[in-house]
């Protein structure tokens, strides 16, 4: 088993494995900054930070260390984590380029694994060249080191919830549960009656109207209401003869 290649669930095949294990030993090797990748599964998530805290202690302080945590197909969740030396010879600004760079990198491709050995690649070098801004070896920033503790380097989706790396607490994942849940039903509720009004609106759109003229007064003409003014008289005589 690899020391700096993390892999306790065998996420990573044997072919890419293998790779990843020489590279990982070569760096070790050469520089002084040494390079431990934590792989975890895609969606996996830490209950917490503290839950790594048994890792760390058995990483030792002899040399400066920088720890990746990688969800294997998911690169931009990357986390990385560095000793304190590391932290306070490089500023916060650099570091974090360090970080978002190895991750862009590895969004160059879309296999997983292939992702990981971009990622770790791009990760080696980028500490080949902090190493130049550690002190000479023998200085006395050297000379105490204390238990081994790791400071986490920001990267510029640190704060999107969904790129977490760690679980929420159980009050704040309840609250979002909520929030979730009543964001859902308002979509739903909105939805509905969006629907409702466009069946009234097709609905109406069918009905034919009917059109009725007015009905206007006609003003009767030679005082006739119906005859229009014309009349007729009829005369009947008797049928004797005149008396001469």
């Amino acid at each position: 088993m690899n020391e700096y290649l993390i892999n306790p669930q065998s996420l990573v095949t044997e072919m890419p494995l293998l790779d990843l294990e020489r590279l990982m030993q070569f760096h070790a090797s050469e520089c002084r900054i040494r390079l431990y990748i934590l792989v975890l599964d895609r969606d996996q998530k830490l209950a917490s930070m503290a839950s790594l805290n048994p890792l760390i202690a058995r990483l030792g302080t002899d040399r400066e260390i920088c720890l990746a945590i990688y969800p294997l197909g998911e690169p931009w969740r990357a986390r990385f984590m560095v000793s304190p030396l590391v932290s306070k010879t490089s500023s916060l600004a650099s570091l974090a380029e360090m970080a978002q760079d190895c991750i862009d990198d590895a969004q160059e491709v879309t296999d997983a694994e292939q992702q990981l050995q971009r990622f770790a690649v791009r990760l080696s070098t980028r500490l080949f060249w902090l190493e130049k801004s550690l002190p000479a070896m023998g200085s006395e920033a050297l000379t105490s080191r204390a238990a081994a503790q790791l400071t986490e380097v920001a990267t510029s989706v640190g704060d999107d919830p969904s790129s977490s790396l760690f679980a929420l607490p159980f009050g704040e994942g309840l609250a979002a549960v909520v929030v979730t849940s009543l964001l859902s039903l308002a979509a739903v509720v909105g939805l509905f009656l969006a629907l409702r009004f466009w069946v009234r609106f097709k609905a109406a759109r069918k009905i034919h109207p009917i059109w009725v003229l007015p009905e206007g007064e006609i003003q009767p003409r030679l005082g006739g209401a119906f005859s229009g003014g014309a009349g007729a008289v009829i005369q009947y005589r008797p049928q004797t003869p005149p008396v001469t």
